[in-house]
């Protein structure tokens, strides 16, 4: 049985037995990929803290070709992203980037630019004020490296009336050619805030198959 090492974030931990954990990682060259923790809801266990989604970290583990959930042996915290997980914002707009790389990208399907997305995105909103602004560009970006890049006058899928005029126009082109960290979006208006929302939802339901809206985005709206 091989052991492997790699880099990766949290996606989502779930519970499993009455110790340990199930959790989903993003990795830079292996993919999508879920690990058991054994013990890791034990008080003293090794892995206490370093499995909060959003935390970016190299792991080692143990990897079977026969079984879909491979064995966490040790993991080392690379960026906590700490101020992401103290706010509430934040935080709820961390889980929908997450929800997006977990929804749009399968198991064992590495994409080096996409993982490097995550990466920096993540480490921009740890640091940044901006919170928001940087789900929009991650949106933008993503659809961009899976193939679906927007045609924002012409968007296929999207309903006329979702289409996007006038403030929300403005920051989704501002957001389109802008570079991270420099996300430069200032204040905007409620209205604004929900014509984009409404628009990113369309489009990834009807390009990305199974697509659902992701639940921390509806916690992201009603926090505006």
């Amino acid at each position: 049985m091989p052991i492997l090492k790699s880099e990766g974030v949290v996606l989502r931990r779930i519970k499993y037995s009455e110790t340990s954990l199930i959790v989903t990682f993003y990795t830079k060259d292996q993919g999508k990929i879920s690990l058991i923790a054994k013990g890791a809801r034990n008080p003293k266990s090794k892995f206490v803290g370093a499995l909060e989604p959003a935390t970016y970290a190299s792991i080692v583990y143990y990897h079977k070709d026969s079984r879909d959930l491979q064995l966490l042996s040790e993991i080392e915290i690379l960026q906590s992203n700490s101020s992401i997980i103290e706010n509430l914002r934040k935080s709820a707009v961390a889980m929908a980037i997450l929800n997006l790389v977990d929804s749009t990208l399968t198991e064992v399907e590495p994409n080096e630019d996409v993982y490097g997305l995550l990466v920096n995105t993540l480490s921009a909103l740890n640091s940044e004020k901006q919170d928001v602004a940087l789900l929009w560009y991650f949106e933008i970006q993503l659809l961009k490296m899976i193939g679906f890049e927007i045609d924002v006058h012409n968007p296929e899928g999207v309903k006329t009336q979702s289409r996007l005029k006038g403030e929300a126009l403005r920051i989704f082109e501002e957001l389109e050619t802008a570079k991270l960290p420099d996300i430069g979006v200032g204040g905007f208006t409620r209205g604004a805030f929900r014509k984009i929302n409404r628009f990113f939802s369309e489009y990834f339901k009807y390009h990305v198959e199974g697509m659902k809206r992701a639940k921390a985005l509806s916690f992201v709206e009603n926090l505006i």
